[in-house]
């Protein structure tokens, strides 16, 4: 079954609208500014206010995904259920994010009547989880963050039910880095797994070469994601 993929991005309308037509669901971290209805939102897990959360999911009736305070220490536990069922009146899937080994089964597969998912933070330079894979076990899974390799790896070990990430966007506005489900043979690229426009032919184009960029790689993306056809890269763990 094919994942939800979102683009969670926001402050980004140009991106948005490329990912948008392109397949993907339109994610953002409250309380961005947001450019389109939001299927999914995310919080800012470094410094949360949960009443001033709530109220930004009420402003978007459309969302039907949303995050949880992540659970970083064992002792949060009864106050983060009692936020994740205040957040499941607002919406139809609550993502809780596990940070505590060996405590994944205290967390219920519904709250509030509506489905718990459990979020599995990618390790990246950004954030992470100690959590092991085998916690998880056949739970659905939301994927937050990692590069589009690193979530389709994952994807094979975990019962992946949406993913979200910006990475493709990051790569495309820095580098005009255009991701390639298969690397790049060898010495045609810097990046092989995110040759530049000038490395596929495409060097002529000079006005906002970073969107055309982005649109290749969302396209790319979502297309190996149809077919399966992809080379996956774990995360290192």
């Amino acid at each position: 079954m094919l994942p939800e993929l979102i683009f969670c991005a926001a402050n980004n309308r140009q991106h948005a609208e490329i990912a948008l037509a392109a397949g993907f669901r339109y994610g953002a971290q409250l309380p961005n500014t947001v450019y389109f209805p939001p299927y999914f939102i995310d919080q800012d897990w470094t410094d949360y206010n949960h009443d001033a959360y709530l109220a930004a999911i009420q402003e978007h009736a459309t969302v039907q995904v949303a995050t949880a305070q992540d659970w970083e220490h064992f002792d949060q536990l009864e106050t983060l259920l009692e936020q994740a069922e205040d957040i499941a009146a607002l919406v139809e899937v609550v993502v809780i994010i596990p940070k505590v080994p060996g405590a994944v089964h205290h967390l219920p597969q519904r709250i509030g009547g509506k489905e718990v998912r459990l979020g599995y933070s990618v390790p990246t330079s950004y954030a992470g989880t100690p959590v092991p894979l085998a916690e998880f076990g056949r739970r659905p899974v939301h994927l937050l963050g990692g590069s589009p390799e690193q979530q389709m790896a994952l994807a094979k070990r975990l019962n992946v039910r949406s993913a979200d990430g910006n990475k493709i966007m990051r790569m495309a506005n820095q580098f005009n880095g255009v991701w390639q489900a298969q690397q790049a043979p060898r010495g045609f690229a810097k990046n092989r797994r995110y040759p530049q426009l000038k490395d596929l032919g495409l060097g002529h184009l000079r006005e906002k070469t970073y969107l055309e960029a982005f649109k290749l790689a969302a396209q790319n993306v979502m297309h190996a994601w149809k077919t399966g056809k992809f080379e996956a890269q774990l995360p290192l763990f």
